[in-house]
């Protein structure tokens, strides 16, 4: 019998994928502002450069801020293994899910 240990439940892989959409649409507000996010809803399938118009250098500010939130994610790495192309086209889902599984 344990007595005085409390073993939390183990957060599932959805829960945990909505808590990190979650931290990457509050970082985003605080790189881009709230006013500019006000009429694109963050989604999974939300696009960086078609629906939220990230800059370059909003994007690094965003890996920034989400580098301070999940020092253990090798952000860098996971990046400089893409193309050009694939960054364009980064979903915020992919984002979102390679947080996850690192966090998992």
């Amino acid at each position: 019998m344990s007595v005085g240990v409390s073993i939390p439940e183990a957060e599932t892989s959805a829960d945990r994928i909505q808590s990190v959409l979650e931290t990457v649409r509050t970082v985003l507000m605080d790189v881009i502002g709230e006013d500019y996010l006000t009429d694109v809803e963050i989604t999974l399938d939300t696009t960086f450069e078609s629906d939220v118009e990230i800059e370059s250098v909003e994007f690094v500010a965003l890996a920034e801020g989400l580098q301070e939130r999940y020092p253990e994610v090798d952000f860098v790495t996971w990046v400089a293994d893409m193309e050009v192309h694939e960054l364009m086209n980064l979903r915020v889902g992919q984002l979102v899910e390679f947080i996850a599984r690192c966090l998992g």
